[in-house]
């Protein structure tokens, strides 16, 4: 049996079963404080979390019957404790995650790119008509762009979205377990 992990995930798959533990000291399982999942976004979800293995941890499972109901995008998320009375309640966490789609349910022709990348792509073609194919306008998104358009409009919207591309990529990794591809350098001195 896998590793169950230690906090909320970054990312995972409509239609599989997900699962973390969670330590909340300031209010314990074993005490009667219950723990709550509030997801929103493209649809929601709301999880309830139980006491791990009769210790102060939770649990904390989404059946794959549940993932299944949602959307795939990014999602935010709450996570809230309650007294056993339900006279308290506190905001304990809160974070994003992303439901990638359940890609054996999809059909041919299916693009997993996401939206930023579906974005970039069109303006670097765009670009590449207007600079390199000779067109003399291209219509983007209901908008005519001309060469003139280039250094005002064109190329800023595409750094804008190759930034934010690139750090999509790097959450990805992350996400995954490998390095972010960001170099950390560091001196020393004596």
């Amino acid at each position: 049996m896998a590793n169950i992990p230690t906090r909320e995930p970054g990312f995972f798959t409509a239609g599989d079963t997900v699962k973390w533990t969670r330590s909340i000291p300031d209010y314990p399982a074993s005490q009667g404080w219950t723990l709550k999942y509030f997801l929103r976004g493209p649809s929601a979800l709301d999880v309830s979390a139980s006491q791990y293995n009769a210790t102060e941890d939770y649990i904390v499972t989404i059946a794959a019957s549940a993932s299944a109901t949602l959307t795939a995008g990014d999602y935010a998320w709450t996570a809230k404790v309650a007294s056993a009375d339900g006279s308290e309640t506190y905001t304990v966490n809160f974070g994003t995650v992303t439901v990638k789609p359940d890609l054996s349910k999809q059909v041919a022709g299916y693009d997993g790119r996401s939206q930023t990348k579906r974005q970039l792509d069109n303006i670097n073609d765009t670009i590449e008509k207007l600079t390199k194919k000779g067109y003399k306008s291209v219509q983007l998104n209901g908008k005519v762009y001309t060469l003139k358009d280039l250094n005002a409009e064109l190329l800023p919207a595409q750094a804008a979205l190759q930034a934010q591309y690139e750090r999509e990529q790097a959450r990805d990794r992350i996400d995954q377990g490998q390095a972010g591809g960001r170099r950390i350098l560091t001196g020393f001195r004596r």
